[in-house]
């Protein structure tokens, strides 16, 4: 769904900008500021959210990230708050296109026939 891929943007995103950030830091000074960032916003949209990285078999981090799995009225709340709420959290570079396109998209999906499936879906 577009609003999944989306949202896995985001937190990649934010994964990246905190690997960027933490490069030539020591592991006892490395933050996932961005990250805890995007998740704080997200939760302040009234949505339980979080991510996580995922493991490889040994138990050590894998490198890739999964997050909570949103559905009807979660989505419509990330959707209808998210947009307004992503400035400053997001890098500057290219935010204002992001939140553009996260705004058209909401525009698109709130529509009564989108709303109406997301209701079926849950």
């Amino acid at each position: 769904m577009l609003s999944d891929n989306l949202l896995s943007n985001l937190v990649q995103q934010a994964v990246e900008w905190d690997k960027e950030d933490n490069h030539n830091k020591p592991p006892s000074l490395r933050t996932d500021a961005h990250l805890n960032a995007l998740v704080k916003c997200i939760n302040g949209c009234g949505v339980c959210f979080s991510v996580w990285e995922k493991k490889n078999a040994d138990g050590k981090g894998s490198g890739t990230f999964d997050f909570t799995s949103l559905m009807g009225s979660d989505k419509k709340l990330l959707l209808e708050h998210l947009p307004d709420k992503l400035e400053g959290v997001i890098k500057p570079e290219g935010g204002n296109t992001v939140i553009k396109l996260w705004k058209v998209v909401t525009n698109l999906m709130c529509q009564e026939n989108y709303t109406h499936s997301l209701d079926e879906s849950t």
